[in-house]
């Protein structure tokens, strides 16, 4: 900003003042499980976007965001349990979220190869 304002003439650029402003905010803890959720979460939001862009040609979204969010909840859960059975219940759910985050980022490959490769076009 400041080359830019040196560039158009309105300051000279030799000082610049800067402020903050800190805000508190919780944020969670950022475990596999809830990262692998978010990474779900984005890549299905902005498949949304582009089937909307699009319409419905090529490759159909299908929206795993629920049980991937389902999953998640099951290792939270599961992870706070000392039970030897909840150790069974962790490792089971952690292979139905990789799965399924497996499969959302091979359906946003496919998104990304049928946008390089024209299919899926702005309407």
């Amino acid at each position: 900003m400041v080359k830019i304002a040196h560039e158009i003439g309105v300051t000279d650029g030799r000082r610049m003042r800067v402020d903050t402003t800190v805000v508190e905010t919780n944020v969670h803890y950022p475990t596999d499980s809830s990262l692998l959720g978010d990474g779900v979460r984005v890549l299905t939001r902005t498949m949304k976007k582009i089937t909307k862009i699009a319409g419905e040609v090529g490759a159909k979204l299908r929206d795993r965001s629920r049980s991937v969010k389902l999953r998640v909840l099951d290792i939270a859960r599961a992870a706070r349990s000392k039970a030897k059975q909840s150790q069974e219940k962790l490792k089971r759910a952690y292979g139905q979220l990789l799965n399924s985050t497996s499969r959302v980022v091979g359906q946003a490959k496919r998104f990304s190869a049928e946008i390089g490769a024209g299919a899926k076009r702005s309407t």
